[in-house]
């Protein structure tokens, strides 16, 4: 199984997992149900792992002296993972990315203004007039940065809508299958669900390994690249006299 399946044909899958007729003439009382549950399924596996392939990156420039920055519509706070700024050493080089750390507390001095912003923390929004927290929030830099200042965030793409039949999932369908298919039998007390569900994080497990990890090379712990390996004396060869 794979991305981009239908709703219909993971509702099948659901079906025979869980040892029900795949007829579609049988248990069409019970579709609007399984639809829901494989929807909440593969949001509920969007938010628990880190999936490489929705990897997403929003590159934006922050104005010179803004404390605070708002979210882009497709990336908000639960979507993202870091906030990075990009810095060139000297003018003509290579720029460089580099991650800004998270969360800081409210004994130093927000209002200083320098280069380069090194912290950055999440701000709830309240509208004063009508008591009312905003849905969006905002980011907090510090220090707030003295110069225009591009900058990336680094999170994972919202999920499309899994509702009607002709819908997609964004989730390997074999994980949000037998992820659902494991809660509906525990709920029907069978004896296979806890069978179900092994096999659900076996699945997920093999899953993540080869699409993230498996893809770099193997070092050796504490090493680097062979080609930049500095030789060890007594270990890699014997000091002449």
């Amino acid at each position: 199984m794979a991305l981009g399946i239908a709703l219909s044909e993971l509702r099948r899958e659901l079906r025979a997992e869980i040892y029900s007729s795949l007829s579609t003439a049988v248990g069409i009382n019970a579709i609007d149900l399984q639809n829901a549950l494989l929807e909440r399924v593969q949001a509920q596996l969007w938010n628990e792992y880190v999936w490489p392939h929705l990897t997403y990156r929003i590159n934006f420039t922050c104005a010179a002296n803004s404390m605070t920055i708002e979210y882009d519509a497709t990336m908000p706070f639960e979507n993202v993972r870091s906030l990075w700024y990009n810095q060139t050493y000297q003018t003509g080089y290579q720029a460089v990315w580099r991650k800004l750390h998270y969360g800081f507390e409210d004994n130093i001095n927000e209002t200083l203004i320098a280069w380069p912003p090194m912290r950055w923390r999440n701000n709830a929004v309240v509208d004063v007039s009508q008591q009312l927290t905003q849905i969006g929030g905002e980011a907090q830099l510090w220090p707030i940065p003295v110069q225009d200042c591009p900058m990336r965030w680094l999170g994972q793409a919202p999920l499309n809508p899994l509702k009607a039949d002709t819908d997609v999932c964004m989730i390997d369908s074999r994980a949000i299958v037998l992820t659902a298919a494991a809660e509906l039998l525990g709920q029907q007390k069978s004896e296979v669900a806890s069978l179900k569900g092994n096999m659900a994080q076996a699945y997920i497990r093999r899953l993540l390994g080869r699409s993230g990890a498996n893809k770099r090379p193997v070092k050796p712990l504490g090493q680097g690249d062979a080609y930049l390996k500095v030789a060890t004396p007594y270990i890699d060869y014997i000091p002449g006299p």
